[in-house]
């Protein structure tokens, strides 16, 4: 994983005392896998990290190595293995309830936070009340800040740079990507020239990983491609309503 290199300087960072570290990782570089079994290093009582997908939540607990457990669905709260567990994983829909139900007092048990794919904050309204309640939560004591994601927006880096802290860079991916830009002028003709992108690439045979504004145009486009004579196996359509 190409994080792995910026580890020790992760861990040179938190002992010199940063409170405040933002990971620019692309996407398969090792953010999720590599930094919660790091952080629980740094933690006097718990880590609490937060992910937007409860199929992340899943897949980043399973990767942790130190003793871990997620939170959600049934097991949403207290019980032994939260008692026992260093770095606690949850969905920020759970971590906002618990924000909603208890207020501050909801993290007491936590003195490292870590905010997974922290540029969803921009868009969904509930990444965005709990990035603002560890805010709150830094400013009454002492805790170890951690966000990262692939997408930093010019806002979003000029926020956390208001805030103050110590980045991270990791450009490398464990995979090649072309990159293809072109200039559309709307969204309809978005949708057309992905489409036709789209076809080009997989009769050269490849596989196509598309990222639409939401689940309207995600049905849409799946249906348009099926409609060309793609079969329903070779196009999958993925949202959160289908996990």
């Amino acid at each position: 994983l190409a994080l792995t290199k910026h580890v020790r300087e992760m861990k040179a960072l938190l002992r010199n005392g940063c409170e405040n570290l933002f990971i620019d990782g692309a996407t398969g570089c090792g953010k999720s896998r590599l930094v919660p079994d790091m952080l629980a290093g740094f933690s006097f009582t718990k880590v609490c990290v937060f992910t937007m997908s409860s199929v992340d939540v899943k897949s980043m607990q399973q990767n942790t190595k130190c003793a871990s457990r997620f939170c959600m669905g049934g097991k949403r709260y207290g019980g032994a293995s939260h008692a026992n567990a260093e770095v606690v994983i949850c969905t920020a829909g759970l971590g906002l309830g618990w924000y909603a139900s208890k207020w501050l007092s909801a993290f007491d048990d936590y003195d490292v936070f870590f905010l997974d794919e922290i540029h969803a904050t921009e868009e969904n309204l509930e990444y965005a009340l709990l990035f603002e309640a560890i805010l709150r939560i830094k400013l009454l004591r002492r805790v170890i800040l951690v966000v990262a994601s692939a997408n930093f927006s010019v806002a979003m880096v000029a926020a956390l740079n208001k805030i103050g802290g110590q980045w991270i860079v990791c450009p490398e991916r464990p995979f090649d990507v072309e990159e293809y830009s072109m200039a559309i002028p709307s969204l309809e003709n978005g949708i057309s020239a992905t489409k036709y992108s789209a076809l080009a690439r997989h009769k050269s045979g490849n596989t196509v990983f598309i990222f639409l504004p939401g689940k309207a145009e995600i049905a849409s486009l799946s249906e348009t491609l099926i409609k060309t004579g793609l079969s329903n196996k070779e196009v999958l359509p993925f949202h959160r309503d289908l996990e």
